[in-house]
């Protein structure tokens, strides 16, 4: 067994979670189990791709000789009147939110000045870079060689730079804020090693040599780290792509705490979302790769296939848009609910018996129609085609987990109490609305099984 991916060898126990007290990553489980010579480890090229670091204050010099650079603030956005504050930062990496940068300008309306000199570790030729949301510009020495003074937003933008070591280039940074929420990064090449190409060529390797391969891509998220595309991050679609192509048959494991864009799907055998487990997902993982347990979880969210379908949600309003595009179906990758298994379930019989008013009791029959023992979660959703109110096209009401053995059939009960089939009334105080209900129990909010009607009296 080949394991690729940095997240195999780490224990990613998600934000605000503690170091955990003993952590199983998945590599030492499928260790313990299967010994060691029978499984070959390859990092991968990690989650992210550095092309840069911000420059730090052992490369800068403050026009007075400390390190870091001379800040000068003023309270418009262009340079003007009399400064605020002086000051010395360490560095250029800012994210201006809620807060202003010093005290006397306001967060969303001021400019700033930075000088210095920026003194080089090595010779070589290097990449200098800023970064920002509002208008920059950048002169080194006497010659200005950015100029984004009326920038409208988000961009990077780079030049070269031919440094000595321990020549000093005089650098002059300024930059406006004249809207709320701001970025400013000043950064170069230097120490950037990028080992991603040769981590990707030593996944192949072991992959090529083993008989499956389980690549383990994870996610970069959190507070204040949103991601703006859900693409697997760094070269790891690229990964899985290239120890997809080798032959052997490969399963990806994500981890991670959002949905995942797939345009790598039909290239693999299986995908298996384990989220952030927990300290003991090492444990649990090992056991349903390795076929000792069945898996039984089900999506709480929609995948889409691409961003440009979101928002995306089966339990959506009856606009009486169509939901499709012209180069893409309105279609998710996978629908809330979906969840597959080692084994199949049937269903059969459906009964509903009650009124709404003391809760409609739904009955159907589950059977176990395939070799292994497992966990069927059944769903129950409604779908209300006249009200006095917006309805949603379907909306879960209800759901169940039933065990069942290979071949065995079972009945299961779900009730529904009355407050599923209320509707606000003209006051907001919840009312029931005569007429028909339909009812649609199934394995997913896509995979319907089994249709009814209900009257509401």
């Amino acid at each position: 067994m080949a394991v690729i991916g940095a997240d195999a060898a780490e224990g990613r126990l998600g934000g605000y979670s503690g170091p955990g007290r003993r952590v199983v990553t998945a590599l030492d489980a499928l260790h313990a189990r299967l010994g060691a010579a029978r499984v070959t480890f390859a990092r991968g090229p990690g989650r992210s791709r550095a092309r840069d670091t911000t420059i730090s204050s052992a490369h800068l010099r403050t026009p007075g000789g400390e390190p870091g650079l001379g800040a000068t603030y003023f309270s418009g956005p262009d340079l003007d009147g009399a400064s605020v504050a002086q000051r010395t930062e360490a560095a250029i990496d800012f994210h201006w939110t809620f807060l202003p940068p010093v005290p006397g300008v306001a967060p969303d309306w001021f400019s700033a000045r930075w000088e210095g000199t920026l003194v080089p570790d090595r010779t070589g030729r290097l990449e200098l870079s800023v970064e920002g949301t509002d208008g920059f510009r950048l002169w080194l020495g006497d010659t200005l060689v950015m100029d984004e003074w009326a920038g409208q937003g988000q961009r990077r933008r780079a030049v070269p730079l031919a440094a000595v070591r321990g020549r000093g280039v005089a650098l002059r940074l300024e930059a406006r804020q004249p809207a709320a929420n701001g970025r400013l990064r000043l950064a170069w090449s230097a120490g950037v090693v990028d080992s991603s190409e040769q981590e990707i060529r030593r996944a192949v390797l072991a992959a090529r040599g083993a008989d499956v391969a389980i690549v383990m891509p994870g996610l970069e998220e959190g507070e204040f780290r949103d991601r703006a595309s859900l693409a697997l991050p760094g070269r790891q679609e690229e990964l899985i792509r290239r120890v997809a192509a080798t032959g052997t048959p490969v399963v990806v494991v994500l981890v991670g705490g959002s949905a995942v864009t797939m345009p790598w799907l039909d290239r693999v055998g299986a995908v298996l979302d384990v989220w952030y487990p927990g300290e003991a997902g090492g444990e649990a993982l090992a056991a349903l790769l390795l076929g000792e347990a069945n898996p039984a979880g089900r999506l709480p969210i929609t995948f889409p296939v691409a961003e440009g379908q979101l928002p995306l949600s089966y339990r959506h309003a009856p606009t009486g848009r169509g939901d499709d595009y012209t180069d893409l179906t309105g279609l998710p990758l996978f629908p809330f609910g979906f969840g597959l298994s080692y084994t199949r379930f049937a269903y059969s019989d459906l009964r509903l018996t009650g009124e709404a008013a003391q809760g409609i009791r739904v009955t159907c029959t589950i059977r176990n129609t395939g070799p292994r023992a497992g966990d069927e979660v059944v769903q129950v959703y409604l779908r209300d085609p006249v009200a006095s109110v917006t309805r949603p096209v379907l909306a879960l009401a209800g759901f169940t987990r039933v065990t069942l053995a290979p071949g065995e059939a079972q009945d299961v009960e779900l009730l529904l109490p009355r407050a599923v089939f209320e509707v606000p009334g003209p006051d907001l105080a919840p009312v029931l609305e005569p007429g028909a209900v339909t009812l649609l129990v199934g394995a997913s909010s896509r995979d319907l099984r089994l249709r009814g009607e209900v009257m509401v009296r």
